[in-house]
């Protein structure tokens, strides 16, 4: 796989997770989006965006979380649910 094929791979899953970021993914789902093995996606995601996968998707769902705090009348619960955290207390 060229390069140019890697990054495509990545911006289908970086895509992926700002559209669906409220969803479980785990790395070899997205691994599987990219179409690349679950080693050498880690390690492009890493060396292209800056961090790993699983920190960019959080990083996407605090992103929303602080929209949503921001402007809906809702529990942290309710954030942390609508936004993809299973446990409120790791949302916090």
């Amino acid at each position: 796989m060229n390069q140019s094929e890697c990054r495509s791979g990545i911006d289908r899953t970086v895509k992926v997770m700002n559209e669906r970021y409220a969803e479980t993914f785990t790395r070899e789902q997205l691994s599987h989006i990219a179409g690349m093995s679950l080693w050498h996606y880690a390690h492009q995601f890493k060396a292209y965006i800056g961090q790993s996968p699983i920190d960019y998707l959080n990083q996407v769902r605090i992103n929303k979380a602080k929209e949503k705090l921001l402007q809906q009348q809702l529990l942290v619960k309710e954030v942390a649910e609508k936004v993809g955290f299973e446990d409120e207390f790791y949302f916090s």
